[in-house]
């Protein structure tokens, strides 16, 4: 089955009730971020559609949706990016996360079977920061990787935790593969005040990989003029040419020397947990 970038604004409506309120939808087709040396293109490139939605029945409460699509390997990037942080900055507005009597009710769907229905992957509805959860947790006005300072950053937790690739392949079950843009993954939080995206917000994203040379890339970026020209997301436009759900030689190639090298995706999993073991030491 093929489909190509346009197929993920219908893959919302999808994804968000018909009784749900719209306050707004915004979509970041971008490339950014910079692994240095060790690659000369961009680090990765990205389509995110941001939706408000009033939540039907409820009071003081709006669902952000961020649809992410991992289009890295296209315009020059580099394949074997997986995003870890995805983060919604500069709200214009005193919104919070929902709290008692609501809930943060945080959600990641995906269309995991490839039958045309998104399904519910996991939940973390009272936002918890256990990493044994394995799903994606919220911390707000937090200071993440490049210096930036993000309103709502929602990230996976300790381990190689529904990670987002790229690729086609389901060789890690633990990643989120939206095939470029033929599955997507949809991230859902619940706030207390609604915003309009169309005039406030930008989106970060954080993305991490193991470089040909066996390095350990990470790279972000951010949209918008608030930050510098070196921070920021360049935005980007995407062929509609369709992708097979078997990825080409050369993209499996890429993976070979990227993700692969050192362990591939162990390798973050076993940095990351050394990297919490030291913080509780």
């Amino acid at each position: 089955m093929k489909r190509s970038i346009a197929a993920i604004a219908l893959a919302a409506a999808l994804v968000v009730p018909s009784t749900a309120q719209a306050v707004g939808t915004k979509t970041y087709d971008v490339c950014g971020g910079n692994y240095g040396s060790s690659w000369s293109g961009f680090a990765f490139c990205a389509s995110v559609q941001l939706t408000v939605t009033k939540r039907a029945g409820a009071t003081n409460v709006w669902t952000v949706a961020l649809q992410i699509a991992n289009l890295s390997g296209l315009n020059g990037s580099y394949v074997g990016s997986v995003f870890t942080q995805i983060g919604l900055d500069n709200i214009i507005s005193t919104a919070t996360l929902a709290s008692s009597p609501n809930r943060p009710n945080i959600e990641v769907w995906q269309d995991v079977d490839h039958d045309g229905d998104q399904d519910l992957v996991c939940s973390n509805p009272y936002n918890s920061q256990d990493p044994s959860l394995k799903c994606w947790r919220i911390v707000e006005n937090q200071n993440a990787t490049g210096g930036f300072n993000i309103d709502f950053l929602d990230q996976t937790s300790n381990g190689l935790n529904r990670d987002i690739a790229s690729l086609c392949i389901d060789n890690e079950p633990t990643l989120l593969y939206t095939c470029l843009s033929q599955y997507p993954v949809t991230l859902k939080f619940d706030i207390n005040k609604d915003f309009d995206p169309n005039t406030s917000g930008q989106i970060y994203i954080h993305s991490e990989t193991i470089l040909p040379n066996w390095e350990h890339g990470v790279a972000q970026c951010e949209t918008g003029s608030s930050v510098t020209s070196s921070q920021r997301c360049t935005a980007a436009t995407f062929s509609t040419a369709s992708v097979t759900a078997t990825p080409e030689p050369a993209t499996l190639a890429l993976l070979g020397t990227g993700m692969a090298a050192l362990g591939g995706p162990g390798f973050f999993r076993r940095r990351r947990n050394k990297k919490a073991a030291e913080a509780n030491a």
